[in-house]
């Protein structure tokens, strides 16, 4: 008897090798021959986490498995190559994995020639600021307070250029090449209309050069990033004037009179970047797709005294951006000699810096390599370096956790270490039982893409469930392990899909078709499972749009609001909160008025309700000064103060959504710090030009 089940145990781990090393070919085809690197990741993760395969195979599985993240442009790639390279260094793989990390590694950090230099600016310490903000030397950086300074990196000298405007907010504002002006563009007010002014660094010399129009069709909306950009010689700005659904104009203003001409307009996409040439001459620009859109960049050149724009280059192509702060742009800036543009574009698959050469206007060349790295800004400096920005290890983003003790206080918060990388709310979940968190982790290098990532709350250790070459929005069911995800395919295209904690297998659930500029984020899974609920914004108008519930079982879409500028369904499926004129309202799903229930200096945000739907939880500022969480019944009354906010690290943080617990007893909560990124000054990066 113990010989048969010897035999047949024997058999069976027999088979399981054959299986392993089978399943190990199929992976290989589903790569070579079918070019599936998604179903070749999964084939190749399920060997290598086969405890039961040889060792060899699953050696070789994570080889492939890397291999594929390699051409995919994933940073997982040198984490499996070092796996190989510790678990598995009597394997031939682990030969293999070395040389390939050693040929990440100089790829990641090519030799530059002798005469480049990169230094890394210190500015943290002084206030809000980006590339377009200094020289190297000096600055123009914002407070928290909301006035306007001018000094030296070093902190040596610090002048006071612009008070505070309360009545007017300042929107953007942008250093001249000499860093000796300022542009400055203000919001819109009741009191105000948006308005384009100048100043000089030393506090002298304000005047306002444009007042918009209440329909903004001078400045454009705000809902785009328009800031402008100087001339080199301080006597011409360039303003993008972007309209949702309008189109854009491209505006040449004079700084001396405010005097206006349009240099270009277009009917689709927008003006995301325009740039003068150093003589003058010739202007630069970008039209990028609408967020929504997975489309290409195209960059032209025009005379600046007008004339035929030339098309010079089109970028790769790019997933949907259907959140405007996660934009990339292609252009950078015209090198100092004139020559070359500067642009950042993913060719090979990874973000890199390239000079495109220009010669009167027209394109010289094909793009010549610099080096890798993400540049998300970046401006030339007169004296010829190139100052650019990069986020940070660890991304913008921040996760809290805390749970309510029996009395429904608030324990103090804790810091959940999570992925880096992102530049977005990583709308992080509970699982059923608490026990893990969901939440999105957006590439290091934005050309890759963003992943779902499986949090252990008491061992911190995490994995990749899912990974997505777009954007996408993930949360966890309430009563099994399930994620739900929406990812954003572009042009109102949504696709809605179900990942499995266990297994790792995805489930399409529905592709939702909108018109263009309509995108479909999921927010919350219903009370039982059964039910979604999405939000349809209008990214290019005014991100307005109805609140839906989607049925799962019928596929059927009700619409339960379609008013308030930002609106939650309530836990319990019976309630919509929103935040009308700074206070917190709610009214029934079935309809009806809004009805006020707590007034708030934040404006209630972020805001959910308690499992049962009984209260409101929101963030308010407390009479000490303090941001807190309160609650208060869903039904009215007197707020009850639970306990403290997190503590954030930099005054320019933000709070995002909150979710609760399945059981209500924990919370979870992120902040987006936008300050978070490292500044940078590239010199002698361009080739001398031959004589």
């Amino acid at each position: 008897m113990k010989r048969a089940a010897l035999a047949l145990m024997l058999a069976s781990i027999a088979l399981a090798q054959t299986t392993s090393a089978v399943r190990l070919e199929s992976g290989i085809a589903k790569e070579d021959v079918d070019g599936d690197l998604k179903s070749a990741i999964d084939i190749y993760q399920k060997v290598a986490s086969d405890s039961t395969a040889p060792r060899e195979v699953r050696a070789k599985a994570l080889l492939h498995l890397a291999g594929c993240y390699e051409k995919l442009g994933r940073q997982q790639a040198r984490h499996v190559y070092e796996q190989i390279v510790r678990e598995y260094a009597d394997q031939s793989a682990a030969t293999e994995a070395r040389t390939r990390l050693a040929s990440l590694r100089q790829q990641e950090h090519p030799p530059l020639p002798t005469t480049v230099t990169v230094r890394k600016i210190e500015w943290s310490t002084l206030g809000l600021m980006d590339a377009s903000d200094t020289d190297g030397q000096r600055a123009v950086f914002w407070d928290p307070g909301g006035n306007l300074y001018f000094g030296d990196l070093a902190g040596h000298t610090k002048r006071k250029i612009l008070n505070a405007q309360p009545d007017a907010p300042l929107y953007f504002w942008n250093a001249s090449k000499d860093v000796s002006m300022v542009a400055l563009r203000f919001l819109p007010t009741p009191k105000h209309p948006a308005t384009l002014a100048v100043i000089k660094t030393d506090g002298t010399g304000y005047r306002e050069l444009i007042r918009d129009d209440p329909q903004g069709t001078i400045l454009g909306s705000e809902r785009f990033e328009n800031p402008c950009t100087w001339s080199w010689d301080n006597r011409w700005l360039l303003v993008r004037s972007n309209r949702p659904k309008h189109g854009g104009s491209l505006l040449l203003v004079s700084v001396a009179d405010g005097q206006r001409r349009e240099l270009a307009r277009i009917a689709d996409g927008y003006f995301s970047r325009a740039v003068f040439s150093p003589d003058g001459r010739f202007v630069a620009y970008e039209v990028a797709p609408l967020p929504d859109h997975e489309e290409t960049s195209h960059l032209f050149v025009i005379p600046a005294q007008g004339g035929e724009a030339h098309h010079l280059y089109e970028s790769v192509r790019r997933p949907a951006q259907s959140n405007y702060f996660r934009e990339h742009w292609v252009l950078l800036d015209w090198t100092s000699d004139g020559r070359n543009l500067a642009i950042a574009d993913a060719l090979t698959g990874k973000t890199a810096l390239y000079l495109l050469p220009v010669k009167d206007g027209t394109v010289g060349g094909r793009p010549a390599f610099v080096r890798y790295g993400e540049f998300d800004y970046a401006y030339s400096t007169p004296s010829g370096a190139l100052v650019y920005q990069t986020m940070r290890p660890g991304g913008e983003a921040d996760v809290f956790v805390s749970a309510f003790d029996s009395q429904g206080k608030l324990a103090p918060w804790r810091r959940v270490p999570t992925r880096g990388g992102n530049m977005i709310n990583p709308m992080a979940s509970f699982s059923a039982d608490g026990t893990h968190l969901a939440y999105v982790a957006e590439d290091e290098d934005h050309a890759a893409g963003s992943s779902l990532v499986w949090h252990d709350l008491s061992s911190g250790q995490e994995r990749e469930l899912d990974h997505s070459g777009t954007f996408i929005l993930c949360e966890s069911a309430l009563h099994g392990p399930t994620i739900f995800c929406s990812e954003d395919e572009g042009g109102g295209t949504m696709d809605l899909f179900s990942v499995s904690v266990d297994t790792g297998e995805v489930k399409r659930l529905k592709t939702f078709h909108e018109p263009p500029g309509i995108v479909t984020f999921l927010i919350e899974a219903g009370p039982d499972d059964n039910s979604l609920e999405f939000m349809k914004l209008d990214l290019s108008e005014d991100f307005g749009g109805p609140l839906v519930r989607y049925d799962l079982a019928t596929q059927k879409e009700t619409v339960i609001s379609i008013d308030a500028a930002l609106r939650w369904p309530s836990l319990d499926g019976k309630w919509v909160v929103g935040m009308n004129e700074g206070a917190l309202s709610v009214k029934p799903v079935t309809g009806g008025d809004w009805k006020p229930l707590a007034s708030s200096k934040t404006g209630g945000w972020p805001f959910t309700t308690t499992r049962d739907g009984s209260a409101v939880l929101y963030m308010d500022i407390d009479p000490a000064g303090k941001r807190a969480l309160y609650r208060v019944s869903i039904t009215g009354g007197a707020p009850e103060r639970l306990g403290d906010a997190p503590v954030l690290s930099e005054p320019f943080q933000d709070l995002q959504e909150m979710h609760i617990s399945a059981d209500g007893h924990q919370i979870v909560t992120a902040s987006i710090d936008p300050n978070r990124y490292d500044l940078w000054l590239l010199e002698n990066f361009v080739p001398r030009s031959k004589p």
